[in-house]
């Protein structure tokens, strides 16, 4: 019986309750779509700090700001007689160190990830220094000619043009900035980094961007892990505008960056699962006041105050639970719209949506506790008798 009335209520008012459960899916789509991100960015730095395992990655020193540094940081500059030092120290390996000159080609929308399409110059032959664990999805991985270049997955994607959607194969010319380019190699997908980058020799590179006599960072590999310790520091006496970052320091740094993003996410996600509590206690409120008359003749007819509160958890179930059910088909409308179905994480998600439920039903019972305690201090004489 109580679920009849609770059910018959809402139903007359269905226009009201309908858009209180387009509200409420609205609140857990936001919610999904800053979880989703975060396990992304989280989840995509590791892939891509993965590759600098038993590296030091060697740019341009900025004052610390507290935040965190942009990785790669594109704007950073290094005399290219500083980074022919650098990689003289016999204690590296060659062919995986290399100077690097980074060049964003299109930016992204992705706040704190690598530009949509990156130049990248290296060194020819030392490719394994950027590329070291990446298999290849044509093509091979090495820079044999001046006009040469390897396509990361997306980037190979980009440069398409027969609007098939599928990334380029090894043979195919592309264009960069004036200049034709043969592609030797294409990258499987991984990391964001990988998946963006354009690689180029070094020299082509810094003709194309104007950067003769510069680079943007250098990558040392050492021979033996246990002297990266000594090579930073060696390298922060002799070069105090340079910063060597080992693996373990740009997770921190990643870190910092994250930690405000995550920070960000996580008001939003309170402030709209508060609004959220408050827009369902309001209408719960306002249908405790329209059923004024049937709560007083429950009571009267020896209804106990936890039937009456039933009632009410009920109705407020009922806006809620919905609107989560609702939340996932609007959350991938929106990732199109949107353009961010690539960080999407489908076995993530499902996870994610089920705790979206959870927080749905909290949501409920939080919304149903004020108007709960107005029905019970509800007296059933007093209402038959205001009807």
């Amino acid at each position: 019986m109580l679920m009849d009335i609770a059910l018959k209520k809402l139903w007359q008012h269905r226009l009201r309750s309908l858009l209180t459960i387009l509200g409420i899916a609205v609140a857990v789509q936001l919610y999904l779509i800053s979880n989703n991100l975060m396990t992304w960015y989280d989840r995509e730095t590791q892939r891509q700090l993965a590759t600098f395992a038993g590296k030091i990655f060697v740019q341009q020193a900025l004052e610390d700001s507290g935040f965190g540094q942009d990785f790669p940081l594109v704007d950073s500059s290094i005399p290219a007689s500083q980074a022919e030092a650098l990689l003289a120290d016999p204690r590296l390996r060659g062919e995986a160190s290399s100077a690097l000159l980074f060049n964003a080609l299109i930016s992204t929308s992705l706040p704190n990830m690598p530009p949509a399409v990156l130049a990248v110059g290296i060194t020819p032959g030392r490719e394994a220094a950027y590329l070291a664990g990446q298999s290849m999805l044509s093509g091979e991985a090495t820079l044999s000619e001046a006009d040469s270049a390897i396509l990361g997955y997306l980037a190979a994607r980009h440069y398409q043009t027969d609007g098939s959607g599928e990334p380029l194969t090894a043979g195919a010319a592309i264009d960069v900035r004036g200049r034709t380019l043969t592609v030797v190699g294409v990258l499987s997908r991984s990391s964001e980094l990988a998946n963006n980058s354009v690689l180029m020799p070094l020299a082509t590179a810094q003709e194309l961007f104007e950067r003769r006599g510069s680079v943007s960072a250098v990558i040392l590999t050492a021979a033996d892990v246990t002297d990266i310790p000594a090579l930073q520091a060696e390298i922060r006496t002799a070069y105090p505008g340079l910063d060597p970052a080992s693996q373990q320091d740009l997770l921190r740094n990643a870190e910092q960056v994250l930690s405000l993003q995550r920070t960000l996410l996580d008001t939003v996600d309170f402030s709209v699962m508060l609004a959220a509590v408050v827009a369902v206690a309001i209408v719960i409120s306002i249908l405790i006041m329209e059923q004024r008359r049937e709560i007083g003749t429950l009571r009267a007819i020896g209804a106990r105050r936890g039937h009456i509160v039933s009632l009410v958890v009920i109705q407020a179930l009922v806006l809620c639970i919905p609107g989560a059910l609702l939340a996932f088909p609007l959350k991938k409308a929106s990732e199109m719209m949107l353009d961010y179905g690539r960080v999407s994480l489908p076995m993530d998600e499902f996870t994610i949506w089920l705790g979206s439920l959870g927080a749905t039903l909290l949501v409920g019972l939080l919304a149903a506790l004020l108007p709960a305690w107005q029905a019970m201090r509800i007296d059933p004489i007093e209402a038959l008798r205001y009807e």
